[in-house]
């Protein structure tokens, strides 16, 4: 995990068990273990939003690459694996899988209406409560978005702005539009 709204000196929260990047502008939360590895396993608990990855500064740009988010809650909100409020994040090339929130997008909830997402060549994948869940902008290439429950596999809310492209979309389960799901948004 590398962006622009980590404190002055750190270049990346890569190992991050859980990273909370907030509207001061610093690093809330870290815990880095001393690894070479580039994936992190979190299996975190949060009491609010964004069990593995916590945005909400909408100057943050983050960009997520070569990560696992596996085993995360949100208890509160929405978000298990992340959750982003404000900003722009890119998810590159990592695996979303098996979070759980209460809220929609077990695997990533973008709350940001004037937010960006993107999310390339990842796999989203067994969450619970759906796999991605937007109200800004959500762009999905070349993923694969499979086996999300009690949810939508992508759900694009009514003010999301969604682009999909080379990506499957497979045996999600939930209500009404269980592959993706986009009442009034923009396809």
């Amino acid at each position: 995990v590398s962006g622009s709204a980590l404190p002055a000196g750190s270049t990346s929260a890569r190992q991050s068990a859980r990273a909370m990047i907030r509207s001061s502008g610093s690093l809330m939360s870290s815990m880095v273990p001393r690894s070479s590895s580039r994936r992190s396993t979190n299996s975190r608990t949060s009491t609010n939003s964004g069990g593995g990855l916590y945005v909400d500064h909408v100057n943050a740009i983050v960009n997520v690459s070569n990560s696992t988010f596996t085993n995360n809650t949100a208890t509160n909100q929405g978000g298990g694996g992340i959750f982003i409020g404000n900003g722009t994040l890119s998810v590159t090339d990592s695996v979303l899988s098996n979070n759980t929130s209460n809220f929609e997008g077990g695997g990533l909830h973008n709350l940001s209406l004037g937010g960006t997402v993107t999310v390339t060549r990842t796999t989203v994948s067994n969450n619970t409560k759906g796999g991605l869940f937007s109200t800004g902008n959500l762009t999905v290439i070349n993923s694969t978005v499979s086996g999300n429950t009690s949810g939508r596999g992508i759900y694009n809310y009514s003010s999301g702005t969604l682009v999909v492209t080379g990506t499957t979309i497979s045996n999600n389960s939930g209500p009404t539009g269980s592959g993706l799901f986009s009442p009034g948004g923009t396809l």
